[in-house]
């Protein structure tokens, strides 16, 4: 009886003892388990902050480096306006001055060879600067010699930077040698006007603006073919 007894009490201690290895090693697992999720979850963590911090710092980048844009721009912007006003000013000071020289100079030569010229093709009566056109009297004066388009030009040009000053003089002279050229059919063509009952004021405003579009083409080709610049900011 008593060696049954031991039996079974050894026995339920066994049992005991195996249920407590089960529990402990489940609890391990359990233990385990929790503790990779936990290490899981931290990476997730990590990875989320990380790519927020990666993100925080591209959009930090991205801003910076769309003020950088902006400030250079504005910094552009405002050099090219100085540089604009700077030859708007040039412009204006050359063309008063050569303006000036123009009306208080003795041209008396160079109106008297336009009158014979002009009035002489068209068979008009000439007297010295003066052309008869029919019941009309044209005194040509200085600034009807075309030499007011070519200070236009020389202000234009000499404004500018660029190119070099020996292709500035260069397409000058040339330029100013075309515009005197150009004006003797622009005198031709107001005695005419005249002649025929055309109002001669209206034809002589018309052909100096012409004139001024001969200028503008002079300069624009002139230097665009010479200097091979495009852009006007870059004669500036």
């Amino acid at each position: 009886m008593k060696a049954k007894k031991s039996k079974q009490i050894r026995n339920k201690k066994s049992k005991q003892h195996s249920i407590k290895k089960k529990l402990k090693k489940y609890n391990i697992k359990k233990n385990l388990k929790i503790s990779g999720a936990k290490n899981h979850s931290a990476k997730i963590n990590l990875k989320t902050k990380s790519s927020s911090l990666h993100k925080k710092n591209n959009t930090k980048k991205g801003l910076n480096k769309i003020t950088s844009r902006t400030k250079s721009s504005i910094k552009s912007s405002s050099l090219h306006k100085k540089k604009l006003v700077l030859f708007v000013v040039k412009f204006f000071v050359i063309f008063g001055v050569a303006n000036a020289f123009i009306e208080l100079a003795d041209l008396n030569f160079l109106t008297t060879a336009i009158a014979q010229i002009a009035g002489g093709f068209l068979g008009f009566a000439v007297n010295g600067s003066a052309v008869i056109a029919g019941a009309h009297s044209f005194l040509i004066t200085n600034s009807c010699t075309g030499l007011v388009s070519a200070s236009i030009l020389g202000a234009i040009i000499f404004s500018l930077k660029k190119p070099s000053t020996k292709i500035k003089l260069t397409l000058f002279i040339w330029g100013a040698i075309a515009l005197l050229l150009f004006n003797i059919p622009r005198v031709m063509l107001v005695l005419l006007a005249a002649q025929n009952g055309f109002d001669a004021e209206i034809v002589h405003e018309f052909t100096w603006f012409v004139m001024s579009a001969i200028v503008l083409a002079i300069w624009y080709f002139g230097t665009k073919r010479i200097t091979k610049i495009k852009e006007f900011s870059e004669l500036l």
